[in-house]
């Protein structure tokens, strides 16, 4: 059966339609997909550009006419000797590792919503929206600066790796404005005492009640016990009173205490922004760098094996690291009448957040390290076959 509980927004129930972050990106693929099938295998400008390319010793023609004219048969056939002349190639594997180790960072994207929503006691309808509009100015800013850093000057390859490395340590110290949070106000621990002894209460539904006096959150009207209601839901004034925990005598009201911390959430967010703008101001570096990296002819394959690296050890992890992290630290979980546990509804706030900042900069500092040996290792020009039979040698 099918119960209406008449949840809102504000409520710690309320989900919303959250099928719609699937299915409208899905849709949009789907149809861009038919877009993308209808390319030719070389756009017209092509020539003009393999003509640039063959001037900058970047390939050859022959090399190029080679990749173009290739089957489907010939192209499995030679995926293990490319994949090996790949592997053997110290600043990709370098630079490969590096962004395994920045992607697994991708689990605060996963769980931002959530860390703000507790640290800076924010309602669930509004943190969606902050996030959505600072983080996505960020992108758009920090990728159009980058785009046009590259674009300024045709920077060669080490160097484009070099700008790389700078700007992802440049970034790293704005991964610390989480510590921003606002000060955590005091819980009463949701225990049966003598005063709610006459009460039966569960840690099922977080609905917490704030005294406005002593400035103490209860976990709900029952553990602070209360046994009247005076107003209307949603109607200001309205509040608990006859609770025998409460030393208030004021009657206690709901929600949690606050305590108007609004200054340091912009603080926060213009201040994570700054790093979501330096950070992919570096994406269009490193697009870049990986076809400088390797030879013409192995390009799509060193981008198969970054895109599989990236998500196999990176992005899916991520969520599955951080989710352990921020569950060690979870002070009330919700308890069924079965004695089952469910989602954590009180976590240890100051412990958290500087977990989280430890994860984060010791991640950023890692990858930082290996694109450091990348950079070391890095070609001075882009790789180009040594002659036409080079593949088939690799090959024998």
């Amino acid at each position: 059966a099918v119960v209406s509980t008449q949840s809102t927004g504000n409520s710690k129930e309320f989900v919303g339609a959250w099928w719609l972050g699937f299915f409208v990106p899905s849709l949009a693929a789907f149809v861009m997909s038919f877009i993308v099938l209808s390319y030719p295998q070389q756009m017209p400008a092509a020539k003009e550009v393999l003509k640039e390319k063959v001037e900058k010793g970047i390939t050859t023609v022959h090399e190029k006419n080679a990749e173009l004219s290739q089957s489907l048969y010939q192209v499995t056939k030679r995926m293990a000797p490319t994949f090996k002349r790949l592997l053997k190639n110290r600043a990709l594997d370098f630079l490969i590792i590096g962004d395994v180790l920045f992607y697994l960072q991708a689990g605060m994207i996963s769980f931002g919503p959530k860390i703000y929503e507790k640290l800076f006691r924010l309602k669930q309808t509004d943190v969606g929206k902050l996030l959505g509009i600072f983080h996505g100015c960020g992108f758009v800013l920090g990728v159009t600066l980058g785009g046009l850093l590259v674009k300024r000057k045709d920077w060669e390859p080490k160097k484009l790796m070099l700008i790389f490395l700078v700007l992802n340590l440049m970034a790293t110290p704005f991964l610390l404005g989480v510590l921003l949070h606002c000060p955590p106000t005091y819980n009463e621990s949701p225990e049966l005492r003598e005063c709610n002894a006459h009460c039966t209460c569960t840690t099922e539904l977080y609905d917490p009640v704030c005294d406005t006096v002593t400035q103490i959150t209860y976990f709900s009207p029952c553990y602070a016990g209360c046994t009247d209601w005076e107003g209307k839901e949603g109607i200001e004034g309205s509040r608990y009173t006859n609770c025998t925990c409460s030393t208030g005598g004021e009657g206690l009201v709901p929600g949690e205490c606050k305590d108007g911390c609004s200054t340091r959430l912009w603080i926060s967010l213009v201040v994570s922004t700054i790093q979501t703008v330096i950070k992919f101001a570096g994406f269009v570096a490193n697009n870049v760098i990986y076809q400088r990296v390797v030879a013409e002819s192995d390009r799509t394959a060193a981008q198969g094996l970054r895109q599989f690296a990236r998500k196999a050890l990176g992005t899916l992890p991520a969520p599955l690291m951080y989710g352990w992290i921020i569950d060690q630290h979870c002070d009330v979980w919700r308890s069924y009448q079965d004695g089952s546990l469910g989602n954590c509804w009180i976590y240890d706030v100051s412990t958290l957040v500087m977990w989280l900042c430890v994860v984060q900069v010791a991640l950023r500092l890692l990858s930082c390290c290996f694109y450091f040996m990348s950079y070391l290792s890095f070609p001075d020009k882009t790789p180009i076959m040594d002659s036409p039979d080079q593949s088939r040698e690799d090959e024998l």
